[in-house]
Parts: C-alpha cells; sequence; structure tokens
C-alpha cells in the first residue's frame, strides 16, 4: 500500500472539499497524475482508538471502534456496558432484528467491510439518549454478566 498528498488548493473558502476535491477525484478515476502529491509514510496514520464511541448516527445508535473480530461472546449472552459512568445491560447479538423493543444490544453495524465495528442500540429508542448522551470519542468498557 502506498499513501500520497493530493495536489488541490487549501486556500479559500470554507467549502474546499467541495469546490476541489471533486475534480481531483475525477481526475484520478482517470489516470491524471497531476493530483498525486508527495508521497507519505503510512506511519502518520495513528491507529483505530480502542474502546471509544466513533458516531452516533441519527437515531442514537452508538457505533464503537470494536471489531466484530474482536467479540468472544455468544448471542443472547448479557454484557454490562459503561459509558462515563454509567452501567447498562445489553445483550451481544449478531443481527438486530434478534432483541425486543426495548432492549440494548451490541451487535455488528453496516460499517468496516468485512470486519464490521459493533455498535450499541436500543430497539426503538435512543442509546446515546439512554447513556446519557455521551460524546464521541468517550471510552467505554464491556463485561460479561454472568
Amino acid at each position: 500500500r502506498e499513501f500520497y498528498s493530493v495536489n488541490v488548493e487549501n486556500k479559500g473558502s470554507q467549502f474546499r472539499s467541495r469546490d476541489f476535491f471533486p475534480e481531483a477525484v475525477v481526475g484520478l478515476m482517470h489516470g491524471e497524475t497531476k493530483y498525486i502529491g508527495e508521497k507519505r509514510d503510512l506511519s502518520i496514520i495513528p491507529d483505530i482508538p480502542k474502546h471509544r464511541i466513533a458516531w452516533i448516527d441519527g437515531y442514537g445508535n452508538i457505533k464503537t471502534t470494536v471489531r466484530q473480530s474482536e467479540m468472544k461472546y455468544t448471542p443472547g449472552q448479557p454484557l454490562r456496558v459503561t459509558i462515563t459512568g454509567m452501567k447498562r445491560i445489553a445483550y451481544f447479538t449478531d443481527g438486530t432484528f434478534s432483541v425486543r423493543e426495548g432492549e440494548l444490544a451490541f451487535a455488528p453495524g453496516s460499517s468496516g467491510a468485512g470486519d464490521r465495528f459493533m455498535e450499541l442500540f436500543l430497539r426503538g429508542l435512543s442509546a446515546w439518549k439512554e447513556f446519557g448522551k455521551p460524546d464521541i470519542e468517550s471510552e467505554f468498557g464491556m463485561e460479561r454478566v454472568e
């Protein structure tokens, strides 16, 4: 793998990404090398932080930085999830429809390609509100409930 900067304007309006990047993307797709900038070292890209909130979607689902391959639980197993000091019971599941309305689930989300990112969702409600509206990048923990 190689990583390069892109040769586009980086000054001007607040809409630089709208004004300059689409032209570069189309140019690169057509093999125009003038948009390829300086080769960069891949080590400048930080690792994905562990056990963090990555995003909150419009439904209040909490998207995390945990990958599905990291899960060592069985479907239906209860987990104690802690976010900013608030503890709730969630059920590990491998599908969104295997939990009842009002139950909190920890399940593979829709992003992450071959190794999807896990998400917390409260079926029919907002997991984000349930946990007191935590900030993006908040750390969270989880443990088995015996």
